[in-house]
């Protein structure tokens, strides 16, 4: 479909229950498609850390990603969830995932950044100023 519609790009969006394997499997069939540099062709791999796969309550899933060589640090965005409402796996912004993204700011020079779900919801302004959660976010990752 990328060939036929001269698509620039595609969204591989999991967000069903799926095995690793079966990720493998479509990554490797793209890998056919498109040729053995295809991973250098993915210009950022979004890791959801929230709904089920995962908390970002430490860097330990995101060091799980960069010590296996999937992706290097500054292609992966790590993601939240920004409101404990929307699912499991929220952190508070103002401590823990503060401490989250400072530590993986520390411990990868060219960390790939922090990327935020919901965000018309976003805490700590809520519906009413949800620009709140991107300002400090934003403060965090300053170095």
């Amino acid at each position: 479909m990328i060939k036929t519609y001269g698509l620039n790009g595609a969204d591989l969006d999991v967000e069903e229950d799926m095995s690793l394997a079966g990720i493998e499997r479509v990554i490797d069939a793209l890998r056919t498609d498109f040729g053995d540099g295809f991973r250098d062709k993915i210009d950022w791999y979004n890791a959801q850390f929230y709904c089920g796969w995962g908390t970002l309550d430490s860097t330990a899933g995101y060091d799980k990603i960069i010590e296996r060589r999937a992706f290097p640090a500054n292609k992966v965005v790590t993601s939240s969830i920004t409101h404990p409402d929307l699912c499991q796996g929220y952190v508070d912004i103002e401590t823990t995932l503060k401490n989250t993204v400072q530590a993986l700011i520390g411990r990868y020079s060219d960390f790939g950044g922090v990327a935020g779900w919901e965000y018309f919801t976003s805490n700590p302004g809520g519906t009413a100023k949800p620009w709140e959660w991107a300002k400090l976010i934003s403060s965090y990752q300053k170095r």
